[in-house]
């Protein structure tokens, strides 16, 4: 599907197979070409950065254990 040309429904298949077996490498490398390409095609800035930033996410290991903060000083103080 992908040497097709069919990313999208590539992407379908291959996000089952990730989920099925997130250790399997080359399929996550294989999703992320579909994500990129499919990002690569749209207009939309938003869009093309989920797309990209999926992909980006797929070829390298996103840290977890960092923990975020949602709330800063400046929020906390302006809530009542």
């Amino acid at each position: 599907l992908h040497d097709q040309g069919k990313y999208l429904l590539a992407i379908e298949l291959l996000n089952k197979l990730v989920y099925a077996e997130p250790q399997n490498q080359k399929a996550k490398d294989m999703l992320a070409d579909c994500f990129e390409q499919v990002g690569y095609q749209k207009e939309s800035t938003s869009l093309r950065h989920s797309f990209l930033a999926a992909a980006m996410e797929l070829r390298a290991h996103v840290n977890t254990d960092v923990k975020v903060k949602t709330t800063g000083p400046d929020l906390v103080r302006a809530i009542s």
